[in-house]
């Protein structure tokens, strides 16, 4: 790739390098059936002319295959339900865009929790998914809704006679490989007056907080407001409003009729790893004398591992289904039940720092303070 897969320009310099990331960031039962390799190392190039930020040689066959088998656990519906509500709130608040009769296709549905939540709200909407990960498509399936398995493509969109009234999706394009196939999928789906919702990590936010969080193996792309905004315009897409949110996702409001509207720029770059250094001093004194354990058993938590090279003494996680699991990389880890540790350590909570390696802190440090719990607890994702 020798030119910005967003505006096609020449103009770009390397802002990140990543040595040794891991690949495979979610647990699974056994890593034995896996072969190698299990870590890759990482270059980010920013281009000058749209303000995208990507990488130029995505590993597409080992996402490809990753997103379909080893990409997400599906977790209870009372875990983890902060972004999601988030973003209802913005669809139903700020942009006003959900309706009772409406038809709605979710891309990238997962198992099917925001489309659950919309059918509670209006029980009357057409609900449809695309969801190429084998486990959540079939949960959401089970839930009743009409989820096509496969990738959201041009070939697999053209089955499709329905012109949907509205399309979002959440944390799908920062994945895409191929923008003209993914929005003439888009094209196949839509009808003129259609609206189409995207929310994506900010690169703006990336920025202003310096956060690592948006980087990794799965993000080909981390976009910011104006990239996402030129991205649009090239496939007839127009932004007619948007949200950065305070844990730095982006949710843009797209219609097919052309308008105006002013984008900020990302201000001044900045090198990743000098953060991620200047933290490593900070961390080592906060664990200093006490036991570490590592919320999060998804890809926050095995980039703080390798980010800050460190070995938990516990992984813990609050989806039930995780517990028993292991990293692709780091066989020697288990994960344990966030609830059974909680109650089992209790006692000694103070003897422990938790990283919470996840983009859920609030919703976890409120929990554990309703818990009583009195030990440290740290956001790595944010400056220590």
């Amino acid at each position: 790739m020798e030119k910005c897969p967003v505006c096609d320009s020449p103009k770009f310099q390397e802002i990140l390098s990543l040595d040794h990331q891991p690949i495979y960031q979610h647990p699974v039962v056994s890593a034995d059936a896996i072969k190698e390799p299990y870590f890759k190392d990482l270059n980010y190039f920013f281009c000058k002319n749209c303000e995208h930020c990507f990488q130029k040689n995505p590993a597409i066959s080992v996402l490809e295959k990753l997103y379909q088998d080893h990409y997400y656990t599906p977790r209870p519906p009372d875990i983890g339900v902060q972004f999601q509500n988030q973003f209802l709130q913005t669809l139903l608040e700020r942009f006003k865009v959900l309706t009772p009769s409406a038809s709605i296709l979710e891309v990238g549905c997962s198992a099917g929790e925001m489309l659950t939540k919309i059918n509670r709200l209006f029980p009357d909407t057409v609900l449809a998914g695309f969801e190429p990960n084998t486990q959540t498509a079939e949960r959401a399936s089970a839930s009743g809704f009409l989820v096509y398995g496969q990738f959201f493509t041009n070939r697999a969109s053209q089955t499709i006679k329905r012109k949907f009234d509205l399309i979002f999706h959440r944390h799908v394009i920062e994945h895409v490989f191929d923008f003209e196939d993914f929005f003439q999928a888009h094209q196949n789906v839509s009808h003129g007056e259609t609206v189409l919702i995207v929310e994506t990590p900010c690169l703006n936010w990336s920025i202003q907080h310096q956060s690592m969080a948006a980087f990794h193996i799965e993000h080909v792309h981390v976009f910011s407001i104006m990239s996402l905004k030129r991205l649009l315009e090239k496939h007839n897409w127009y932004l007619k409003a948007y949200v950065e949110t305070s844990n730095g996702h982006l949710i843009g409001l797209f219609t097919r009729v052309n308008g105006r509207i002013s984008v900020p720029g990302v201000g001044n770059l900045f090198q990743l790893s000098l953060w991620i250094e200047k933290n490593k001093n900070v961390l080592e004194k906060a664990v200093h004398g006490k036991k570490l354990a590592l919320w999060g058993a998804g890809s926050g938590g095995v980039k703080v591992m390798n980010y800050f090279n460190i070995c938990p003494d516990i992984i813990v996680d609050s989806n039930p289904d995780k517990a028993g699991k292991t990293f692709v990389g780091y066989a020697q880890l288990k994960i344990a039940n966030a609830d059974v540790w909680i109650e089992q350590e209790f006692k000694n909570s103070r003897s422990w720092l938790i990283l919470v390696a996840s983009t859920y802190f609030e919703e976890i440090q409120q929990r554990l303070g309703q818990a009583g719990w009195e030990g440290d607890i740290l956001n790595p994702y944010s400056p220590l």
